[in-house]
């Protein structure tokens, strides 16, 4: 059985161990049926006929939520220049679709027209929502996908991908021919400074608070039964599927009189992990 969490977690290092933070959820409404017309069959074709021999994984996409990356890998073409990738794939990676790219061909519309040809597949399911990590892309991807009608969405909650990537770089990238252990490091988060949080996210009462995996995991399962406000992402695809059950995970718990508004409007944020000590143990109330 799928492990899953229903709270956002920081990847952390070493040992792979969560730190605990409340995860979100938004819908996005999109004018997709206007953009279809503007792709050739062919390029579906082309695109399919690739990603079988990329992955074992279903290559059409049936959530609508994606994380995707758009980013040179450690591999150097005949010219010595850096080979790009496109990788997508879903929370739980029952969908993942790869495409290499020359440097000469990094820009939004080329971007914009493999992202095309994957939706024009039979049975493919256009995302809501787009997750992203890579803050030096935000502009090139933001671009392709406002194009197409999809909301972007940078993300440090793009755990799934992340895992995949760990696992190309040992399965698939230092197989090929082409790999360079000189090229630069796959993982690059850099989504800007924070922004304040809102006075109507901050409660009445914070504490530091660490819970055993087994009872989060038990605590939260009225959220993926769709009883209490939350998301989920998928453990094993993550890359965390080994964590011990008595593992405890640290994190954040706000006391509110407010408690079902604020986790609503909590839900539908992108909440930062990064909040200086000084602003902590000034603002901190203990329980």
């Amino acid at each position: 059985m799928q492990q899953q969490l229903s709270m956002r977690c920081q990847r952390a290092t070493p040992g792979k161990y969560p730190t605990l933070a409340q995860s979100t959820h938004a819908a996005y409404s999109r004018p997709w049926n206007r953009y279809t017309v503007n792709c050739r069959c062919s390029d579906a074709a082309a695109v399919q006929e690739h990603t079988a021999a990329s992955t074992s994984k279903s290559t059409v996409p049936k959530s609508d939520v994606w994380e995707l990356d758009f980013c040179s890998r450690p591999l150097l073409d005949e010219r010595g220049k850096k080979v790009w990738e496109l990788l997508i794939c879903d929370s739980n990676r029952t969908f993942e679709f790869s495409q290499y790219f020359p440097n000469s061909k990094i820009n939004s519309v080329e971007l914009r027209k493999a992202i095309e040809a994957v939706l024009l597949q039979d049975g493919a399911v256009v995302p809501t929502k787009v997750r992203f990590f890579r803050g030096q892309m935000q502009t090139i991807i933001s671009r392709a996908l406002t194009d197409l009608g999809v909301k972007s969405l940078p993300s440090r909650r793009c755990f799934s991908i992340m895992g995949l990537l760990e696992e190309r770089l040992e399965q698939v990238y230092k197989q090929d021919p082409r790999y360079s252990d000189k090229a630069t490091s796959l993982f690059n988060i850099d989504l800007g400074a924070p922004e304040p949080l809102p006075d109507a996210l901050r409660g009445e009462k914070w504490a530091f608070v660490q819970l055993p995996l087994a009872n989060l995991k038990e605590m939260l399962k009225p959220v993926q039964s769709g009883d209490m406000f939350g998301s989920t992402f998928n453990l094993e695809a993550a890359g965390l599927g080994d964590l011990p059950s008595d593992i405890l995970v640290p994190g954040v718990a706000v006391f509110s009189r407010r408690s079902l508004p604020l986790a609503a409007w909590t839900n539908g944020l992108e909440i930062s992990g990064r909040i200086p000590l000084a602003t902590l143990t000034s603002t901190m109330v203990p329980n």
